[in-house]
């Protein structure tokens, strides 16, 4: 098995490469599903607190490359709902952490933004939506030299760049990685 979950009021499930199955501690085997087409080995199964449980992994999309693949199912195996996230590269799944609000994290790889692999999170709520991650807007595309660009990042967040900035817009003079922290009321 590729992951393994314990449920509440006993028992747990279990997720492979061809299924996934809610075994119950007195009766054993509750219910099995195929597993949904294409899904890599790399997967998440968790029971939300409302009794549900999401499946998280990746699979391959016709014409739009892998994207993260995740599923509601109800305590009985029955889907719920399903949701594909990704833009026009692959994204691979990595893994899956439960939040105290009900919703999940989503952490991978993405080949969307550029020639590198980039790292990526995705917050969800219970039911799957999500809101993007804030991106960095640049006044210009390239820095010549003796030139500068504004960086900016979204309003509504506290900000810490890598240059120890934490305004929401600095001025970049060089050419390296910029970076920030973004921090919410929430």
């Amino acid at each position: 098995y590729h992951t393994i979950d314990t449920t509440y009021g006993g028992g747990f499930i279990l997720g492979s490469s061809n299924q996934f199955s809610r075994m119950d501690s007195a009766t054993g085997i509750a219910w099995t599903n195929p597993m949904p087409s294409g899904m890599s080995f790399q997967i998440a199964l968790r029971q939300l607190s409302d009794s549900s449980f999401i499946l998280a992994g990746d699979q391959l999309i016709t014409n739009f490359g892998r994207q993260i693949l995740i599923n509601k199912y109800d305590w009985s195996g029955n889907l719920i709902w399903s949701r594909n996230f990704g833009e026009s590269g692959d994204e691979y799944f990595s893994n899956m952490l439960l939040t105290d609000d009900g919703g999940f994290f989503i952490s991978g790889t993405t080949n969307s933004y550029g020639a590198l692999s980039k790292a990526f999170i995705l917050k969800a709520d219970s039911s799957g939506n999500s809101t993007s991650m804030p991106l960095i807007t640049s006044s210009t595309n390239s820095i010549c030299s003796g030139d500068s660009t504004a960086l900016t990042l979204p309003s509504g967040y506290s900000y810490l760049w890598n240059t120890g900035d934490t305004t929401q817009t600095i001025y970049a003079t060089q050419a390296t990685s910029y970076w920030a922290e973004l921090t919410s009321g929430g």
